[in-house]
């Protein structure tokens, strides 16, 4: 029969024990900086959805809807490898007033399943940007980020950016359906 003393003095194994309680804890870390990577791509990707959009629209001199829808589909491509149906994608045109310089909404384009920004969202984002009679693009995207390690302790969360450019060819960018 083995005595108690010999077992506490048995220094057999004494490896696999500490390799039991370092092993999750190296597993949970790793997890960590996973999701944390993850999370700092899904911000990235959604800076450079807010600018692509905006920046494709700045391009042309005027636009159509089938035009839009193009360059929701490049956002969409931008946007990945993260899943689109958890972004709402937005794209306006804000005018300034020749008289006063208020901003206005001319036109405004949503894509997605997230609550769209009013009118009055948009143009307050745009005051102060533009002078009279000027206007302004502003590509926009909201990405409902969910976890990709549902197993630890790091909340989803929404990226939000927005980005405002001027019309590269003309002083406005009208959404006309005869556009060529």
């Amino acid at each position: 029969m083995v005595k108690l003393s010999q077992i506490v003095r048995d220094r057999r194994g004494i490896a696999a024990v500490e390799l039991a309680f370092v092993v999750p804890v190296l597993l949970a870390l790793m997890g960590g900086i996973v999701e944390i990577a993850t999370m700092v791509l899904a911000s990235s990707k959604t800076t450079a959805v807010a600018q692509t959009i905006a920046d494709l629209v700045s391009r042309y001199s005027c636009v159509t809807d089938s035009m839009i829808d193009d360059i929701f589909d490049g956002a969409k491509l931008v946007l990945s490898p993260f899943k689109s149906n958890s972004a709402t994608f937005e794209i306006a045109s804000v005018e300034f007033d020749k008289t006063n310089g208020a901003p206005q909404v001319k036109w405004h384009r949503s894509l997605g399943n997230g609550s769209a920004s009013g009118d009055a969202d948009l143009a307050a984002k745009a005051t102060n940007l533009g002078g009279k009679g000027d206007s302004v693009i502003i590509g926009s995207i909201a990405y409902e980020y969910s976890p990709i390690l549902t197993f630890l302790p790091i909340a989803g969360g929404t990226f939000a950016e927005t980005a405002i450019v001027r019309p590269r060819l003309t002083n406005s960018i009208p959404l006309d359906p005869s556009c060529p």
